[in-house]
């Protein structure tokens, strides 16, 4: 009878953090890979090979390894699919060369927009506020989470400077980050909405008037992954080369301000212990457990044998 109660409480610990597991993976849910990543190095392919390849609109160029957008007509699409709407985390990047515009409040950067030009607005989207529009420059990251928008926002850039934007949601909180530091952070909870539109670079989703809802500047490794980046992350992305172009843009005063002995993220920083997706952690508290109730199992079984019949 004792040694069934315990094994019963064995199976029922370990199914336990089994299920957690469940959950951490669940909120991770493309792996450390991205979804899709748009280097714009003389074409608008999914560099990911995951098939999200982008359709240039107006008459977007190419230059230095780069898509060059020029605020009236230009942007890319990208047609809807699954992977494109994660429901528990996210990260959207990108970096944009900023240029003096006015715009019409929040000018796409990447924008995955609800059905109309109405609130919430945007299933998710990172966001530029022009230098001549009211309450601007800033930049803006939102989420909508069970129907809600959150958006978290950093003011002021500078027209000439290369910024590199990151937005991300872990279930918890939405963050953006500017040039590899967290700036704005705003407490959010909920799955993240999904309206089924296709994603848009350098424009809304439901707005086009040109000359007005197309952002203007140069634009360059978009990415996109179904997991919230650390902190660590998110620096190392902006400390290291643009994949596909070799040096990151200069922004001088931001780079020294970086560390170089910063540590970069590792698979266990991040959970696993092997990028396989199985937390180390959770390993080693199975086997601690199992241990013990073996441990009390035993000692129980002695302690009963040791009791004098009545």
């Amino acid at each position: 009878m004792m040694q069934r109660l315990m094994l019963t409480m064995i199976a029922a610990v370990t199914v336990a953090l089994l299920a957690i597991d469940s959950d951490t993976a669940d909120a991770q849910e493309s792996g450390p890979e991205p979804i899709a990543q748009w280097q714009f190095d003389g074409n608008a392919l999914d560099a990911t090979g995951n098939g999200h390849d982008a359709t240039p609109l107006g008459g977007v160029e190419f230059a230095g390894g780069a898509a060059v957008m020029d605020g009236t007509d230009d942007a890319f699409q990208v047609a809807d699919a699954p992977d494109l709407s994660p429901a528990k985390a996210i990260t959207v990047e990108a970096w944009w060369n900023a240029v003096d515009f006015t715009g019409s409040g929040n000018n796409g950067l990447v924008d995955k927009g609800f059905t109309s030009h109405t609130p919430p607005h945007y299933q998710y989207q990172l966001g530029v506020n022009g230098t001549g529009w009211p309450g601007g420059p800033n930049f803006g990251f939102s989420v909508t989470v069970d129907g809600t928008a959150v958006g978290a926002r950093y003011d002021g850039w500078t027209p000439g400077q290369t910024y590199h934007l990151v937005g991300t949601y872990d279930g918890s909180e939405v963050r953006l980050y500017v040039n590899g530091a967290l700036e704005a952070s705003r407490a959010a909870s909920g799955s993240i909405s999904d309206y089924g539109q296709d994603l848009f670079i350098g424009r809304y989703t439901n707005l086009q008037d040109e000359g007005v809802h197309f952002l203007p500047g140069t634009i360059d490794q978009v990415t996109i992954w179904g997991r919230a980046l650390s902190s660590d992350e998110v620096a190392d992305l902006y400390k290291g080369p643009r994949t596909g172009e070799g040096e990151q843009p200069a922004n001088e005063t931001d780079a020294e301000e970086m560390p170089d002995d910063e540590p970069e993220a590792t698979a266990q920083q991040n959970g696993d212990d092997d990028g396989s997706g199985f937390p180390w952690w959770l390993i080693v508290v199975i086997l601690v457990i199992v241990a013990a109730l073996l441990l009390l199992l035993l000692f129980l079984r002695r302690r009963r044998r040791e009791e004098p019949e009545a």
